[in-house]
């Protein structure tokens, strides 16, 4: 391993206790842990399958698997003679690589029957599950809807009030969610403080603590930045007079203010409201050093009013509001319950399952009531040698537990790796906060102890250019700080340049440019939005403008040990949100650029799928006036501006449909009857068989197919068909509940189909995460951060619960009580965290060239009010109080020598400026009108595209070639075990030609069954079945048996047929016999056990030499021992006592199938096979 880092190799070959790796950007995270378990391998003799690695992406898992199948290669390439290495490689498909829910399956396939769930469970698609919850909450309000109680109605005519049902809706479905995300979601629900001890004081309880620290913080701020503004007076003959003595008096107000805060709640607020005298200096020479003086004063005036409304009311009133939302808080956590228990429900009638259901299914099987690892638990932990878990800052609470649950010792054999500085998916109910506690507190691998958890840190970087890595550093290491970032940004966290041969060049790697659209009048129409919308198009034009001239320029990019020039497919532009991107999209086709599809366009806000939607939504209810005129001007009718104004000139109806009615002309009659024979037709289709028929009966997708990137429009029509096919999963899908599914899913965002792969890629900043890219742009910084959800009239947490908005009923108004503003408090803080990791990830995608665009139309506004706080470190205050992305990246920029233009906006800078080897370009640009360029590509960049065609002989040979593997093409490529009962090879042998394959037999449908009963074939069918899922521990007697099979019937696992065929006396007899007694003993006992596995072919078919296939089977019961397997088959085979040897040697190529599997699959002999025959009660050892 002569290629690794001394970084890199301390992780590889670290062992003695759990390791935390803080794995930074680019700095070979999956290299580390691919050759970590090739180490194990080479130097402990582990076997691959002793390792459980977990993803969060089954394309990374699949990436992972290929990464150590060629890394296991390559070692046996140097060591060809090592026969460890070669049984690796054989065994890589029992590799246990997989994301975390995937590993959960398997759990719950292997024991799922202790806990009665089916082994033979379907997964709950995405949108069949959406459209399934739906319908339970909707008929679960509609219930209490009907019986309305005080309380009920209390919550929905305050919390959940609205101008419809949906805020109640919503506000249920938020409630059911959370308590998805937790460990024990009922246990969770009922532990959430609704009440509060009236005689308690605020500040004692959690959410009065928390708003107490967040305001020491403020006022420690302040108080910072008054110490400031009093040393820039010292010695200033202006200022002394009247601005020293009022700033003193400030300071010392705000000082007492501190110190009250560890005092009664009630003494705090008169101390906020001050005098503040009026205060003038005429003439002062320096502007911007008398602006930033009075910038402190200001600040502390709207920071001590936001801090007055908080403590302006009594602590007694406080605790009262809270506690009169007791009873809607208790229905709607009630609600939340009812709908967690009928969805659960439901599913289980099913027999579906959807992730959450995995995870605490996991839990359950892994954890006893009290949270003590179970028998399975302990039997999982010693499977594995170590347990690895990729992108671990991803990790939640729950999954948390399922790894700890599975671990040797005391939490020995964990392999952490992640970086904590790249968790962005809060949104998905990630916790960084896992990592950062061990990151906190695990030791140093050079100081751990032996079974110490410890961290080691890989800080090299391979990935950018040392000019993008100083810009990252100097941004961070400005903003980054454990008390607004969670994070201390310092030595151990920066990045370093991991390569020395990066191509010396005179280009500027790292560009910042501020880009100012002077303010015009709104649009022709007057919307609000004109604005912004210009602003979104300037920006967009400029850069695809700028992408122009980089192109023409052919600025070098990194390609293998050399250089080329750029080309657009090298180019990525990244954006916090999806929706400027059709407005970059369209800027760079009209400048000739081409653009990679798919990742500038939302699905559901494509031309074509928005038709399509605004179509469904007519058939569902036509008094829609915006969907109809939408359909009415698409490609379907055509319809024209004069002849819609000819429609509502001919009749005064509001609707335009009910207005359409009253129109005679031939056109509108035609339209009208082509609509009502739709809606007619979706009155009684299924609506995914109606999306297909209006797909192609209305000629929908012929027309989208024929325009300009046909296919890519087609892609997307036929993308609403799998949601539509998926959702239905095969039951009758009404067209109201697609409506809703496909509205949800509208609301979350969904990526249309890929086109020119070719061109430059338009993606969110979360998309990217993970990819690279030679030249990136960062674009539409100025964006303000959405946090839409601290508006919410409650918010959830995970720790504190819930918080809600008061409702004064005589006012009509909502406020926010206690527990709401410490919750908001808390969430706004992890929301910044957020968003500063967010900016890290964007940052670190560049190899070679990072340029950032921040568009505004008052830029010197902006940076007037940043400059106070700029600095390296800036101010924690300034820090926190920014409104988007790129206020940060202003900061950083404000304390560079580079800044020049920015100064000359915002006036002289008030810290000590970084002068840094790798300096930025930083400029300033006004864009008055739409920038213009056309991208044309050069000679030699079409020549790179140039097809080549081949010579005529090549061709003969192309048109001429056979398939030098015809008898394989004729064999299949899987056989199950089943199929080897009377093994094709002996038969062969006796008929020198292959074995005929049967035909499948088709069931009998019930109305059969019922007059003529089950056949032989399919009564054994169902004692199979009732063996597969039955508590063995209660087969031993007849009433035992009885029990279950009423059990079984109910929880609709049999029929009542089937349960008629299968006979207690058999079930009792297995069971009181010596097999059965050492079934039920066994401590490690497998049942249904499915394998699939690659086999020689030669094995089954011997006219397939050097061929494999893919053999698959399930055994029956398996018992696992430290010397050995015994594999037990059942056999509902009715035979006498004497034909029972004779009937058994024709299951012996299938034993012996069963016999193999499990010995490759555990790596033990297989001691004994058992045929065991039900009817006769007598087992044949094989």
């Amino acid at each position: 391993m002569a290629e690794l880092t001394p970084q890199q190799r301390a992780v590889v070959e670290n062992r003695g206790g759990t390791l935390l790796v803080s794995a930074a950007a680019g700095s070979g995270k999956t290299k580390v842990l691919v050759d970590r378990v090739v180490d194990r391998i080479r130097q402990e003799g582990k076997n691959i399958h002793e390792f459980l690695i977990i993803t969060f992406t089954n394309a990374a898992a699949a990436e992972l698997r290929s990464k150590i199948s060629a890394a296991l290669s390559k070692a046996l390439a140097a060591e060809p003679n090592n026969r460890h290495l070669r049984r690796q490689l054989n065994l890589m498909h029992l590799a246990q690589i997989s994301t975390v829910h995937a590993f959960c399956g398997t759990l719950i396939r292997q024991y799922g029957y202790s806990l009665e769930v089916p082994s033979d469970y379907a997964m709950l698609e995405d949108a069949r599950r959406e459209e399934m919850l739906n319908r339970t909450l909707s008929d679960l309000l509609e219930e209490r809807y009907s019986s309305m109680t005080p309380e009920f109605s209390l919550l929905s005519d305050t919390l959940g009030a609205g101008r419809t049902d949906q805020a109640l809706e919503n506000l249920v479905r938020s409630l059911f969610e959370k308590m998805l995300s937790q460990p024990n979601p009922e246990s969770w629900l009922h532990s959430i403080p609704l009440e509060l001890e009236e005689q308690e004081e605020p500040g004692h309880t959690a959410f009065g603590q928390i708003l107490l620290e967040d305001t020491r913080q403020r006022i420690g701020w302040l108080i910072d930045r008054h110490s400031w503004a009093i040393a820039q007076m010292h010695g200033d003959e202006k200022l002394t007079p009247k601005y020293l003595p009022a700033y003193e008096a400030q300071k010392h107000a705000l000082t007492a203010i501190l110190k009250a805060l560890d005092g009664p709640w009630d003494q705090i607020a008169p101390l906020l409201t001050l005098d503040y005298p009026r205060l003038v200096v005429q003439k002062y020479p320096d502007p911007g050093r008398l602006n930033a003086i009075k910038a402190v004063r200001t600040d502390m005036k709207k920071q001590l009013e936001k801090l007055s409304a908080l403590f302006s009311r009594p602590g007694t009133a406080l605790l009262q509001e809270q506690n009169q939302l007791a009873p809607a808080l208790r229905v709607l956590c009630d609600l939340a319950q009812t709908l967690y228990r009928r969805f659960s429900a439901e599913k289980r009638r099913k027999n579906l399952l959807d992730f959450s259901d995995q995870e605490h299914l996991a839990i359950r099987l892994l954890l006893d009531t009290e949270g003590h690892p179970t028998d399975v638990a302990r039997e999982v932990a010693q499977r594995y040698a170590e347990i690895m878990v990729d992108e671990y800052q991803d990790s939640n609470r729950v999954q948390e537990l399922i790894y700890t649950a599975i671990v040797r010792g005391n939490d020995e054999n964990r392999f952490l790796v992640g970086d904590v500085k790249q968790s962005i998916y809060g949104f998905r109910q990630a916790e960084p906060a896992l990592f950062l506690e061990k990151y906190q507190r695990y030791t140093p691998a050079e100081r751990a102890a032996n079974g110490e958890p410890r961290k080691l840190i890989l800080s090299k970087n391979f990935r950018s250019r040392p000019e993008i890595l100083e810009a990252v550093n100097h941004t961070f290491s400005c903003i980054m700080r454990r008390e607004v970032g969670e994070l201390d940004y310092g030595a151990d966290e920066s990045l370093y340049p991991g390569l020395s041969d990066y191509p010396v060049d005179k280009q500027s790697h790292v560009a910042l440019y501020l880009l100012s659209t002077p303010k015009h009048s709104a649009g022709q129409d007057g919307n609000q939005g004109a604005d912004d919308l210009n602003k979104y198009q300037k920006e967009a034009a400029w850069v695809a403008a700028k992408i122009v001239s980089l192109l023409d320029a052919g600025i070098p990019v990194r390609d293998g040990d050399g250089t080329r020039a750029v080309q657009p497919g090298d180019i990525s532009i990244l954006f916090r949100s999806r929706s400027p991107m059709s407005i970059y999209q369209n800027a760079l086709l009209r400048a000739g650029v081409p653009v990679a599809g798919g990742a500038g366009d939302d699905l559901f806000e494509t031309p074509e799928v928005q038709v399509l939607l605004n179509l469904l939504r007519v058939l569902d209810n036509p008094h829609q006036d915006i969907p109809l005129l939408s359909v009415l001007c698409s490609p379907l009718y055509r319809l024209s501006n004069d002849q819609l104004g000819t429609v509502r000139a001919v009749s005064n109806q509001p609707r335009f449909y009910d207005a359409m009615t009253e129109c005679q002309e031939d056109w509108c009659v035609q339209t009208l009857s082509s609509l009502e024979a739709l809606r007619a037709k979706a009155a009684t289709t299924s609506a995914d068989l109606l999306v297909w028929e209006l797909l192609e009966n209305t000629g929908l997708l012929a027309a989208y197919s024929a325009m300009e990137q046909g296919q890519r429009r087609r892609a997307n029509l036929l993308r609403i068909y799998d949601i539509a096919r998926e959702t239905a999963g095969g039951n009758y899908l009404y067209l109201y509940e697609l409506i809703r599914t496909l509205d949800r899913m509208e609301q979350s965002g969904a990526e249309g189909d890929s086109g020119n792969q070719d061109g430059v890629t338009l993606t969110t900043i979360h998309k990217s995460k993970g990819l690279e890219y030679p030249v990136v742009f960062l674009c539409d910084l100025s964006r303000q951060f959405n946090f839409r959800e601290l508006g919410d009239s409650v918010l959830l947490d995970g720790d504190l619960g819930i918080g809600a908005k008061i409702t004064d009923p005589d006012r009509r108004i909502r406020y926010p009580g206690l527990a709401y503003q410490a919750l908001e408090v808390k969430k706004r803080k992890q929301l910044i965290a957020e968003e500063m990791r967010i900016l890290y990830v964007a940052m670190t995608r560049p190899k070679d060239y990072l340029f950032m665009t921040y568009t505004g139309e008052k830029l010197s506004g902006v940076l007037e009010g940043l400059l106070p706080g700029a600095g390296c470190p800036a101010e924690p205050w300034a820090v926190r109080e920014v409104r988007c992305l790129g206020d940060w990246v202003l900061l950083s920029a404000l304390s560079r020598v580079e800044a020049g233009e920015l100064f000359q906006l915002c006036g002289k800078p008030q810290c000590q400026l970084t002068v840094s080897e790798h300096p930025w370009e930083i400029a300033v640009e006004t864009i008055e009108t739409v920038p213009e360029a056309h991208y044309t590509p050069s000679q030699a960049q079409r020549a790179q595209k140039a097809v080549s065609v081949p010579a005529p002989e090549q061709l003969v040979r192309a048109m001429t070639w056979q398939y030098p593997h015809q008898t394989a093409q004729h064999t299949p490529s899987k056989v199950t075990a089943t199929e080897l009962k009377g093994r094709a090879k002996d038969q062969e042998a006796q008929e020198d030609a292959a074995a005929p394959r049967k035909m499948p037999m088709l069931s009998r449908p019930e109305f059969i069954l019922e007059h003529k009963g089950l056949s032989p074939t399919e009564q054994g069918t169902a004692t199979h079945q009732f063996l597969q899922y039955a508590n063995f521990s209660n087969l031993t007697t007849r009433d035992g048996v009885i029990s279950e099979l009423d059990r079984m019937v109910d929880e609709e696992f049999l029929t009542e047929l089937q349960a008629e065929a299968v006979r207690p006396e058999e079930i009792t007899g297995l069971f009181t016999s010596p097999l059965g007694q050492r079934m039920l003993s066994a401590k490690e006992l497998l049942r249904e056990f499915k394998f699939s596995l690659l086999t020689d072919a030669d094995a089954i078919y011997s006219v397939l030499e050097g061929e494999q296939v893919l053999l698959q089977g399930g055994v029956d019961a398996a018992i696992l021992e430290p010397d050995g397997i015994t594999v037990i088959d059942f056999k509902t085979d009715r035979v006498s006592p004497e034909q029972t040897p004779l009937r058994a040697e024709q299951y012996r190529g299938q034993l012996s199938t069963y016999r193999d599997a499990l010995s490759r699959i555990f790596g033990k002999p297989v001691k004994q096979t058992i045929l065991y025959f039900l009817k006769p009660g007598m087992e044949v050892i094989l």
